[in-house]
């Protein structure tokens, strides 16, 4: 008798260890924050927001919920979320955020701002136009930058790199200006002289890992970006072997190689080359339809090269008679003179000297199709747009 109670007793106590006492703790959920807790962005400038919830229990403990919460937008035409709090910057205006887990909740607010638009006119006086990149129709300019204290004759390729305007001057001459720049102010840099080697005019202009590569007829010159007045290149990309024209009128950089556009050709050279080389790619002949080519951007692996008449698309590997993989082209495109072309978010914007404006399609765009948008007329003050750019 006295072993069964022994034995009852041992059993209760060990069955009392899969129970917690009345009074064990249980942390409970405190609390749910979005990280970062305030966004500014840019439309078509501004990656997608990595956004992540943390929760905090009563213990102090914490945990990444992002993906098991629930992602909502006060205002989705705003800036969109998606299920792993992926947040997308899609118009000007102001969103909240919400992620909801287990009951509580947690916000960010998200400001969405239009980028600005940089435009260079060659016409006399020539100037850099500046506009709201989502402006259309018939609209005046917010500044413009001109004057002759600007030095700008005949300006042409421009680029905003690291909160700096750098432009080319037709008039031998690679000019900088703070991207604030207004009216009929000097430029911060200026770089030109004989040592330069750009005595016949500067046209293309790309800077890329801080160093400004610019065409010249029948050259490539390379300059580091803190570079100022009457220096050599620290490169130079010309000679017979090299096939460039004397019509070089834009490049870009792009995965450590330079594109350029040589009028009825686009040669591929290697970012770092130097000297008499060979291009380790050409794409020309009669499939590409490549004739009387000025403007230039690669991106996301495709290649847009502006052919007067219109936009020829071709994959960035592309070489030899290649044909293109799209064309914008035909008269409901409005195009005449397609001198340059450049991209914003998932658009395509291409300046027309004829139209005296710019006309913006979306990036996937083929045939004979109307833009989305134009921006042109008196107001605008444009005469003979070459290029824009975007900050």
């Amino acid at each position: 008798m006295k072993r069964l109670i022994l034995a009852c007793l041992v059993l209760q106590a060990c069955g009392s260890v899969d129970r917690p006492p009345p009074d064990a703790f249980v942390a409970q959920l405190s609390s749910v924050a979005v990280a970062p807790t305030t966004v500014t962005t840019k439309r078509g400038l501004g990656a997608p927001i990595h956004l992540t919830a943390t929760a905090t229990f009563s213990d102090s403990t914490t945990r990444d919920v992002t993906d098991r919460a629930m992602w909502t937008s006060s205002n989705a035409a705003v800036a969109s979320v998606s299920a792993s709090g992926v947040a997308s910057p899609l118009t000007a205006g102001t969103s909240t955020i919400t992620a909801t887990f287990a009951g509580m909740s947690g916000t960010t607010q998200v400001t969405v701002s239009s980028p600005t638009m940089l435009m260079t006119d060659i016409s006399s006086p020539s100037s850099i136009d500046v506009f709201d990149a989502y402006q259309e129709g018939n609209t005046a300019p917010s500044r413009a930058i001109n004057g002759a204290l600007t030095t700008l004759s005949t300006v042409w390729g421009i680029q905003v790199y690291k909160d700096e305007i750098y432009v080319t001057d037709a008039n031998s001459s690679i000019d900088v200006f703070p991207t604030s720049a207004s009216g009929n102010v000097a430029p911060v840099r200026r770089i030109n002289g004989a040592l330069t080697g750009i005595t016949s005019g500067a046209y293309g202009l790309a800077v890329y890992n801080d160093e400004i590569y610019v065409t010249t007829p029948s050259k490539i010159l390379v300059f580091p970006k803190s570079a100022t007045g009457n220096i050599s290149p620290t490169r130079t990309i010309t000679g017979p072997t090299t096939t460039i024209g004397t019509n070089t009128y834009e490049l870009a950089v792009y995965k450590d190689e330079i594109y350029l556009s040589n009028y009825t050709q686009v040669l591929v050279f290697p970012a770092m080359g130097n000297g008499d080389i060979a291009p380790t790619r050409t794409i020309a002949g009669p499939h590409a339809q490549l004739q009387n080519c000025y403007g230039i951007v690669v991106a996301n692996d495709e290649i847009w090269v502006s052919n007067l008449s219109g936009i020829r698309v071709f994959v960035s590997s592309a070489t030899g008679d290649a044909t293109p993989i799209r064309n914008i082209t035909g008269p409901s495109t409005a195009i005449q003179s397609a001198t340059g072309v450049a991209l914003l978010g998932d658009e395509l914007y291409v300046t027309d000297a004829s139209n005296f404006g710019t006309f913006v399609f979306a990036k996937e765009a083929t045939g004979d199709v109307v833009p989305k948008r134009s921006l042109s007329g008196s107001a605008t003050t444009i005469v003979n747009a070459r290029h824009v750019a975007f900050f």
